[in-house]
Formats: C-alpha cells, sequence, structure tokens
C-alpha cells in the first residue's frame, strides 16, 4: 500500500478481510514526530475512537523501516491512520507529504 499523506489523519482501509502486515518503509519529511497507526479493522478507522492494532513511530526527518518474515495477523482487516502525536486516541491531522512510503501486506 502506496502512502503519501494527504492534510488529514489519511484513514484508509488497505484490505477489508484478514492479512498479514509483512513490513513497511515510512519516511517523515519534517522536523516532528509523526506516528502511522495500524488497526485490526475492515473498513478504515474512526481516528480518535479507533483503538490501534500497533503504532510505528517515525522519528523527525528519518525513516523508519520493519519487516517481519512470516508477517504480523490481522484478523479482520488491515487499515491505518496518521497523526501528530504519540497518544493512541490522537487525532491531530498532517500535512500534505509529511510521511511517505509503503506498508507490505497479503
Amino acid at each position: 500500500a502506496k502512502i503519501l499523506s494527504a492534510s488529514t489523519t489519511n484513514a484508509t482501509s488497505v484490505k477489508a478481510t484478514a492479512g498479514r502486515v509483512f513490513g513497511w518503509s515510512l519516511t517523515n519529511t519534517t522536523a516532528a514526530v509523526k506516528v502511522v497507526r495500524l488497526y485490526n479493522l475492515a473498513a478504515a478507522p474512526t481516528v480518535g475512537t479507533s483503538v490501534p492494532f500497533y503504532n510505528i513511530v517515525i522519528p523527525a526527518n528519518a525513516t523508519a523501516s520493519q519487516t517481519f518474515p512470516i508477517g504480523v495477523a490481522h484478523s479482520t482487516g488491515i487499515a491505518y491512520a496518521i497523526t501528530n502525536a504519540i497518544a493512541d486516541l490522537d487525532a491531530t491531522a498532517v500535512a500534505a507529504n509529511d510521511v511517505i512510503g509503503a506498508i507490505y501486506y497479503a
């Protein structure tokens, strides 16, 4: 799933059925931390209400990359959002092009 942030929380459904996340490569182009939140949901999350399955914290002006040979199971679906703060229920929108990259899934 290609990621190029828009000026929103970017709530997106990647896969509406069970799947596995095999990794990611995400670049934060700003001078502040950004957080990509992954959800075990069959639809786009309600950012600020839906509780993330896990978070990927991307340091300022850095890239976060990770691979998982057998993948991380998502029993319901795979969805994501991107916000500006660490708290699980943060709903602060990012700006266009703040985060770019990809999430690798099946």
